[in-house]
C-alpha cells in the first residue's frame, strides 16, 4: 500500500495547494461569500492580547482555534498564508487516518478507494481558504475514531488517556461533541464491566479535569460556572423555529435576529448574563417544539436534508445535491454489504449518526457534516467495491451461463 498511499498523499496536496494557492486567489474568492464569517481573526487578536481569557465578552468561542490562530499570528509569515497551508497539511493528515482505519478492517483496496474519495471530495477543498473549525474537527475526529478503534481492540489506560486528551481537544473545538464521551464511556461498561472502571477512570478524568479548568475560567469572568461556551441556546432557537423555518438566511433573517437582539436586550436590562440568555434560548426553543410538535418533526426532517445538502447561504445546490446523494448512498450500500454489528462500521455509523442527530436537533447545514465526511468516504468505499464484486460476479456468472 506505501506507493499508492504516498500518491494519494501527493494528490491531495497537489489539489488542495493549487486551489487554496493559485485558483482561489486568481477569482479574487468569487466563489466565496466569507472567509471568517465567524470573526475567528477578533477572537484570535483577543487571546494574543490576553483579553480572551480575562474579560467576560469572550464566552462565545471555547478557546483552542482562537488559540491556535494566534500562536500563527506571531510567525514572521504572511498570517493567511501559514494558516492556510496548516489546513492543508490537516486534510492530508486526515486521510492519513482513515487510509488507515479503512486498511485496518476493510483492506488495502478499499483504503486506497476511500482516500481517493477524500481527496477528490470538492467541498473539502473549497473548505480550506476559510477560517473556520470545520478542517480542524476532521482532523481531531479522524485521530479520535482511529484512536478509539485501536483502543478497543488492546485496551489499556495509557491509550484511555490519550484518547481523553483527544477528546478535550475535540470538545474546545466544538462543545456539540460534548456528548460523545458518555457514549462511549456507556459503551466500554457495556462491553465489560469488569476491567472498564480503571479504563474508565483513565478515559474521564482528565477529561474531566480539563474541561473544568475552562469552566473555572468562566467562573472567575463572569461569576458563573459553566463549561465550553453559551451559543448553543441561540442556534437552538433559531433551528427550532417554526415561523422562521430554521433558517440562518432566508427572507426572514432581519426579523429573526432583530427578535433575537430583544430577547438579549430584555435579560441584560433585568441584570441578567450571557449565560442565563443563553438557558433562556435554549427554553424558548423547546417551547417552540412543545408548541407543534408534528410541526418540529416537519422541520427536523428538513434540517436533516440540510445537514447533508445545504449550505447556510442556501446556494451551490446544483453541486451539493448530486455530490452528497453520490457519498449517501455508496455509504448505504457500504452498510448493507458490511452490516451494523461489522467493526469496521460501528465506530463510523457512530461518528455520523451522532453529528447528524445533533444538528438536525438544533440548527442544521451541510458545513457541518463536513468533519464527519472523511468517515462517509470510507463506507463509500466499501459500497463501491461492494458494487465492482457483485458486478464482476454477475459478468462471470453471464459468461458462465453463456
Amino acid at each position: 500500500m506505501a506507493k499508492p498511499f504516498v500518491f494519494l498523499l501527493v494528490l491531495a496536496f497537489a489539489i488542495r495547494f493549487a486551489w487554496v494557492f493559485l485558483l482561489a486567489p486568481a477569482t479574487s474568492y468569487g466563489s466565496y461569500h466569507f472567509i471568517d464569517g465567524d470573526g475567528y481573526q477578533t477572537f484570535a487578536a483577543a487571546f494574543d492580547s490576553g483579553e480572551f481569557l480575562r474579560s467576560p465578552q469572550y464566552v462565545l468561542r471555547v478557546p483552542l482555534y482562537p488559540a491556535l490562530l494566534a500562536i500563527f499570528s506571531r510567525l514572521p509569515l504572511p498570517f493567511h498564508d501559514v494558516i492556510h497551508f496548516w489546513q492543508i497539511l490537516l486534510d492530508c493528515l486526515t486521510l492519513s487516518c482513515i487510509c488507515l482505519f479503512a486498511k485496518k478492517f476493510f483492506g488495502n483496496r478499499t483504503a486506497i478507494l476511500a482516500g481517493l474519495l477524500f481527496a477528490l471530495y470538492p467541498l473539502a477543498v473549497y473548505r480550506l481558504v476559510m477560517l473556520n473549525t470545520e478542517i480542524v474537527q476532521s482532523a481531531i475526529l479522524a485521530f479520535w475514531g482511529l484512536s478509539a478503534a485501536l483502543f478497543l481492540e488492546r485496551p489499556h489506560p495509557r491509550q484511555a488517556v490519550y484518547l481523553s486528551l483527544l477528546t478535550a481537544m475535540l470538545l474546545y473545538i466544538n462543545p456539540a461533541m460534548q456528548f460523545i464521551p458518555l457514549f462511549f464511556s456507556a459503551f466500554l461498561l457495556y462491553r465489560d464491566r469488569a476491567s472498564s472502571p480503571r479504563l474508565l477512570a483513565a478515559f474521564l478524568i482528565p477529561l474531566a479535569l480539563i474541561c473544568l479548568a475552562w469552566g473555572l475560567r468562566n467562573q472567575n469572568v463572569t461569576g458563573e460556572f459553566y463549561l465550553f461556551d453559551v451559543r448553543g441556546g441561540k442556534e437552538f432557537w433559531l433551528g427550532n423555529n417554526q415561523k422562521y423555518q430554521g433558517r440562518w438566511e432566508g427572507p426572514h433573517k432581519e426579523q429573526w435576529m432583530a427578535e433575537l437582539d430583544g430577547y438579549h436586550a430584555e435579560v441584560m436590562a433585568s441584570g441578567g448574563s450571557d449565560n442565563q440568555f443563553n438557558s433562556i434560548m435554549f427554553q424558548k426553543g423547546l417551547a417552540n417544539i412543545l408548541e407543534n410538535p408534528l410541526g418540529a418533526l416537519a422541520l427536523n426532517g428538513k434540517k436533516f436534508l440540510r445537514f447533508w445538502y445545504v449550505p447556510a447561504s442556501e446556494t451551490l445546490l446544483p453541486v451539493t445535491i448530486p455530490l452528497q446523494s453520490f457519498f449517501l448512498l455508496f455509504a448505504g450500500l457500504g452498510i448493507y454489504a458490511l452490516g451494523i454489528r461489522h467493526s469496521g462500521t460501528v465506530l463510523p455509523l457512530f461518528l455520523i449518526t451522532y453529528t447528524c442527530l445533533i444538528y438536525t436537533l438544533s440548527y442544521a447545514c451541510i458545513r457541518f457534516s463536513h468533519p464527519i465526511m472523511p468517515w462517509m468516504c470510507i463506507l463509500a468505499a466499501a459500497g463501491i467495491q461492494y458494487s465492482l464484486e457483485q458486478g464482476k460476479l454477475r459478468w462471470k456468472q453471464q459468461k458462465e451461463n453463456g
